[in-house]
């Protein structure tokens, strides 16, 4: 069914075809890289080569890498910060029955 629409756009150059197509066939494209990728989607859909541009199919690509690159970039900070911020400082806070004794900083002129 969406191999129609994605015929009937391509015939038609309707825009966002490109992102579609990616959308639709992630694997394939990664794999086969876009001028192979070209020659098989022609022969998928029957649509004559001629008809996919490559120089599209190069850059929806890099929009994908791109995107899954930025993804795993926010996974990676996400899990890294929250590490960060439940660190557990041990700190302790002086109290009034405490024998410390301290310095004392002010000097008698």
């Amino acid at each position: 069914m969406l191999e129609s629409f994605i015929k009937e756009w391509l015939l038609q150059k309707k825009s966002r075809v490109y992102s579609i197509i990616v959308d639709t066939y992630p694997d394939e494209l990664k794999s086969l890289k876009p001028a192979l990728f070209r020659s098989w989607l022609a022969k998928e859909i029957d649509v004559p080569e001629e008809k996919i541009n490559l120089n599209s199919l190069a850059s929806a690509l890099s929009r994908l890498r791109k995107k899954e690159q930025k993804k795993s970039l926010n996974k990676n900070a996400k899990s890294i910060s929250k590490e960060t911020v439940f660190k557990n400082e041990d700190f302790q806070f002086s109290t009034l029955d405490s024998n410390d004794t301290r310095a004392s900083r002010i000097k008698d002129m």
